[in-house]
């Protein structure tokens, strides 16, 4: 008999944990039953597989993201930091090559951003202050020639 309760309760503690829904709401902060969401939530897609692992802090998102491909292979890494956009943002592709190196500071846009095509190579630098464009940007042709390049003071 004990063995059937303790089942029991599995199951339905299982249910429970899994049925919660996070919830963005007007207010731009994220809810689980109607209370401010601290901790970490996974979503997983409909396969099993992780889909994404988030940190949160009364409801704003706070710390490292992470987002999966289907096959449990990194998608994109983000930070931030009570809910802004902060620190170093990373993307792969479905092979594990690096495309996207970003950084953000409180939303903005800042420091240098670097895109990559499929194969790693260079296609893309840009560099930001606080939002605003500065600096030299770049841009590589497909054969790795440099055929762009502008500066913004």
């Amino acid at each position: 008999m004990k063995y059937y309760i303790l089942i029991i309760t599995f199951i339905i503690a299982f249910q429970v944990t899994f049925s919660q829904e996070l919830t963005k709401k007007d207010d731009g902060k994220y809810y689980m039953n109607d209370e401010l969401f601290t901790g970490i939530h996974k979503d997983y897609f409909d396969d099993g597989n992780l889909k994404s692992e988030r940190s949160f802090n009364n409801g704003l998102e706070n710390g490292k993201s992470i987002y999966y491909h289907s096959l449990d292979k990194k998608k994109e890494q983000r930070e931030y930091t009570n809910g802004f956009k902060a620190g170093t943002w990373l993307t792969w592709n479905l092979a594990g090559q690096k495309t996207a190196e970003a950084h953000y500071v409180k939303d903005l846009k800042h420091g240098k951003w670097t895109i990559y095509d499929d194969n790693g190579n260079k296609r893309y630098e840009m560099n930001y202050d606080h939002g605003k464009k500065v600096g030299s940007w770049y841009m590589w042709d497909d054969d790795g020639k440099l055929v762009s390049e502008k500066y913004y003071e």
